[in-house]
């Protein structure tokens, strides 16, 4: 066992690894469905950099909502109060690390110049939200697998300089322009969804409004939206229904089957899988 490491079968949690003080923290998520929201939170003194690899997920900070998809990138400066809001941790997969400036000491065994150069580069982002690389989950998974290498100062070193390149790459990619996120047929395709929450959506119809074949309508809405379009669907219907259910003026079994539900267990299920409530617990608001 590697000292500070906290494994589960859907959480990896490095706390200070290989004795880096300055990195309170690295770890992983992998949620198969919504888990409970986190409250109003900060980290003393240190950056927080979460990257969203797979699904969806919405922060809290200073009254604005930050929607991410996946392969973005979030960021809160220290000492910043942070959450989910009202919102679940939602299913997917998500990496994230804590960054604790030290400027005497200079940080990840960089030199004090160094150290105030990253440091300022990473206070004075242009936005907190944005489009990592498409390397950035293949830079997270590398440092953590060095953290569960045997200890040693080359061990040490190859992580202080993983942690500094993907430090490089978060600076980098908060100052690339984005590319726009959603083509002109994916939009239709995404209209045409919100236009039909109350009928089936089969994956081969969608394809055609898009004018694509199947294989590569699902690769395509995958890479521009973040999620398969199955999931985006059923998203879809499950945030329709938290609206109809907060409205009162169905029953949950009419909610269930007014958009497409085979029936009103298989409606509660998904509907805890992606809001970590059941529907009574909504109606009851």
């Amino acid at each position: 066992m590697v000292d500070g490491f906290y494994p589960s079968e859907n959480w990896q949690v490095f706390e200070c690894p290989l004795g880096l003080t300055e990195l309170p923290m690295l770890g992983a998520y992998h949620f198969r469905q919504a888990e409970r929201g986190l409250t109003p939170h900060t980290h003393t003194s240190a950056f927080e950099i979460c990257y969203l690899a797979q699904g969806c997920q919405t922060y809290r900070l200073a009254n604005r909502d930050y929607c991410l998809a996946a392969g973005d990138i979030f960021v809160t400066l220290p000492d910043e109060t942070h959450s989910t809001g009202p919102y679940p941790q939602e299913r997917g997969n998500l990496y994230w690390l804590q960054i604790q400036p030290d400027p005497p000491k200079g940080i990840l065994d960089l030199d004090f110049q160094a150290s105030q150069t990253l440091v300022h580069k990473l206070s004075d982002l242009p936005t907190r939200c944005f489009t990592a690389s498409k390397n950035m989950e293949a830079e997270f998974e590398n440092a953590l697998k060095i953290c569960t290498e045997p200890s040693c100062e080359f061990t040490r070193l190859k992580l202080t300089q993983q942690i500094t390149q993907i430090l490089l790459e978060v600076i980098n990619s908060a100052h690339s322009q984005p590319a726009a996120r959603q083509s002109t047929s994916m939009n239709r395709v995404l209209e045409y969804i919100e236009g039909h929450l109350t009928e089936n959506l089969p994956i081969d119809q969608l394809a055609d409004v898009a004018c694509l074949s199947t294989s590569w309508f699902k690769a395509r809405f995958k890479r521009e939206v973040g999620i398969s379009p199955a999931e985006y669907v059923l998203r879809r219907k499950i945030e329709k229904a938290h609206e109809l259910l907060k409205k009162g003026d169905k029953s949950i079994t009419q909610i269930a089957f007014h958009l497409g539900f085979s029936s009103s267990q298989y409606f509660a299920t998904v509907f805890r899988r992606f809001t970590n409530k059941s529907p009574r617990e909504i109606k009851k608001i």
